[in-house]
């Protein structure tokens, strides 16, 4: 899979001062991930970001990050997520940490659910789960050679939510975020330049 040792930097310090709340109303959707609870400054600044964006009618789009992430604040998100997350994204491990539970990747991703509106629960080089509002879909992912895999979380629900922004049905929308993160693995580093954005827009084959 991956091997990687991140130094957040200034990120550490970010607080609620270094928001701004405003912005936040202009948005069509506001996303952040989990790793903004490594400190409480960080926490206070996300929490309000939130309540600031559910407040101006923006969802909350949130991504678990990562299966350490998980294991530190489990309790937290658990009280947390439910009534402020609109979509959710993690990965089988992720799910799986958060429900207690080393189920059947089709009753995880149906048990997601209870976490948000929608949970999209990725499975690697399979594609993905989706749980819209209880229903729940399969969409396959796209076979390349791997050749890095870090990034490919990050450029899923960048595709995903891309897909939100263009009005796609939800399904397409997982069919471009796997084709996005199936691309960027593809390349050495998440270099978008050797990424051939027409094959990831479906506009021709690899």
């Amino acid at each position: 899979e991956r091997t990687m040792f991140t130094y957040l930097g200034a990120c550490r310090e970010y607080g609620r001062d270094d928001l701004d709340a405003d912005l936040l109303k202009h948005a069509r959707y506001f996303h952040t991930t989990g790793y903004m609870w490594d400190t409480e400054s960080q926490k206070e600044a996300t929490r309000l970001a939130m309540d600031e964006a559910r407040a101006a009618g923006v969802p909350v789009s949130f991504d678990l990050a990562d299966p350490f992430v998980v294991q530190r604040y489990r309790e937290d998100f658990l009280r947390w997520v439910p009534d402020r997350v609109d979509i959710l994204f993690g990965n089988r491990e992720e799910m799986a940490l958060m429900l207690g539970s080393r189920s059947s990747d089709e009753e995880l991703a149906a048990a997601a659910g209870a976490f948000a509106p929608l949970a999209v629960m990725k499975v690697g080089s399979k594609g993905c789960y989706i749980n819209s509002r209880g229903k729940v879909s399969r969409v396959d992912g796209v076979t390349v050679d791997a050749v890095d895999t870090v990034g490919a979380g990050d450029f899923f629900a960048a595709g995903f939510l891309y897909g939100c922004l263009r009005s796609m049905e939800t399904g397409e929308a997982a069919e471009l975020a796997n084709r996005l993160a199936a691309a960027i693995v593809a390349v050495e580093g998440c270099n978008l330049e050797q990424v051939d954005r027409g094959w990831v827009l479906g506009d021709r084959p690899l």
